[in-house]
């Protein structure tokens, strides 16, 4: 829809088939299955983007390689995943709600999924890491490393709310002398 809005014909896939219908509910235009089995044309699409996704494929490099194919010369790969070497992934370790096992099958570092790219044939691609999510994602590893999991939708009271807060300040603050440690990855790749 955000896409739609902006002026893009979208369409999506996913394998998911109740996500797949929740969207074409919506309106939207959404494929079921793998992007790989959708037997997109070379060069067809101008951009392809991929929010939370490619840590739950199973083969990462064939996904990057098909964006590789069906963009368009100078088209763009956007995409935005867990940071392995986050600020907090080293804070709570194994109780890093983005480690989420076993639906993570990868979790990239910058370096990782820099090579991944390059594999996968993009030449010109600029990573960083970002700080967007983190406040949700120290509630909940901190309910992880205190209970041993997390309730999704689960109320937060107003002081836990205030210490995530500032806990992303502070990691917005350790960012500007160490630009790698956010919680997510956000790489954009040209064709």
């Amino acid at each position: 829809m955000f896409m739609e809005k902006q002026g893009w014909l979208a369409e999506g896939v996913d394998i998911d088939p109740v996500s797949v219908d929740q969207a074409r509910a919506k309106g939207l235009q959404v494929r079921s299955g793998s992007l790989e089995a959708q037997s997109y044309p070379d060069n067809y699409f101008d951009a392809v983007t991929m929010s939370h996704l490619i840590e739950h494929v199973y083969d990462p490099l064939a996904v990057f390689q098909e964006c590789h194919r069906i963009l368009k010369p100078g088209g763009r790969l956007v995409v935005v995943t867990p940071n392995n070497e986050s600020w907090g992934h080293k804070i709570y370790k194994t109780s890093w709600l983005a480690l989420d096992p076993p639906r993570h099958l990868h979790i990239f570092s910058l370096m990782s999924l820099n090579s991944l790219t390059k594999k996968a044939g993009f030449q010109k691609f600029k990573s960083s890491t970002t700080i967007r999510e983190a406040n949700g994602l120290f509630v909940a590893s901190r309910a992880i490393h205190s209970t041993g999991k997390y309730l999704w939708g689960s109320s937060i009271t107003y002081p836990v709310r205030i210490w995530a807060r500032g806990m992303q300040l502070a990691e917005w603050a350790i960012l500007k002398l160490k630009p790698g440690l956010g919680e997510d990855i956000v790489m954009v790749g040209e064709k």
